[in-house]
């Protein structure tokens, strides 16, 4: 019987045990500046990411990020989303990867903007600071002497993936590729630029939300009604199928972009690259 109650006491005991507080936001920031440290301690150029902490770094802020949606409401944005987009973080990313500097860091990036895209239920694509560095990731993809098809293949099914979910996202993708060919192309390519800048969210927002949340906000009381549209204003918000099939048509003449790089992936040598490229070209269909 005292065995049992000694027991008793130290499953209490445990069970009472609390792990100390975390700071994500102070854990964020730590891992990002180690990611930008390695840049600065960094003096064999050939050195390849894969013998860095790099990309354990970038795997646990993608960790944190998904842990934080967790913890709150999907129309909340947590701290370390807000850093990651107020200091342009995926921009930075998105240069990093292009300079494929150290070697191997294209790869890392576009399996980072895989699983953002995969793992997190906000609809980031709606977010300026969000759509603008996958465009330009997008316009990396498929490029002659790229050995990265897996990746690139994987990335952008995410994006066609969070296109079908959010269908009002997919001007904002096709921004860039709705390049003018006369001067009627180009005021369009503009209009739908400014659809674009302002997120579709019609989330009412307060005058103390945060910059960050504002981006999922709706227009503000002092525009115009004329500017101010929500999804389900805004001429159908490049819902309907005749906008959307529009954008694609249109996107599909333009070397560089989602489509185009789907087109070329779909040429691969690698069944299972030529596959995941139809299944993408099939979600946006």
């Amino acid at each position: 019987m005292e065995t049992f109650s000694r027991l008793s006491s130290l499953l209490l005991q445990a069970l009472e045990t609390r792990e100390p507080t975390v700071d994500l936001l102070d854990s964020f920031i730590d891992h990002w500046r180690s990611v930008t440290t390695c840049y600065i301690q960094t003096s064999d150029d050939s050195c390849p990411v894969s013998q860095t902490d790099i990309p354990w770094r970038l795997r646990q802020m993608l960790d944190i990020l998904v842990y934080e949606e967790t913890q709150q409401a999907v129309e909340d944005t947590g701290p370390c989303l807000e850093y990651l987009l107020q200091h342009k973080l995926l921009e930075t990313l998105c240069m990093l990867g292009k300079a494929q500097y150290p070697p191997g860091m294209f790869q890392q990036v576009l399996l980072f903007f895989n699983k953002l895209l995969t793992r997190m239920q906000k609809p980031l694509l709606e977010l300026i600071r969000v759509y603008r560095p996958v465009q330009r990731l997008i316009n990396l993809c498929a490029l002659p002497g790229c050995h990265v098809e897996k990746e690139e293949v994987q990335f952008l099914l995410a994006v066609c993936s969070r296109v079908k979910q959010d269908p009002h996202t997919l001007r904002c993708v096709l921004e860039l590729l709705e390049q003018p060919a006369g001067l009627n192309q180009s005021q369009h390519s503009t209009q739908a630029s400014n659809q674009c800048t302002d997120p579709p969210c019609s989330h009412s927002q307060t005058s103390a939300t945060s910059p960050v949340q504002s981006e999922y906000s709706a227009t503000s009381p002092g525009q115009s009604e004329s500017s101010a549209t929500s999804p389900g204003q805004s001429e159908s918000s490049a819902t309907s199928p005749g906008q959307s099939e529009s954008c694609v048509s249109g996107a599909a003449l333009t070397d560089g972009g989602l489509l185009w790089a789907l087109l070329q992936l779909t040429k691969s040598q690698r069944a299972s690259v030529r596959q995941k490229a139809s299944e993408g070209l099939l979600l946006l269909a």
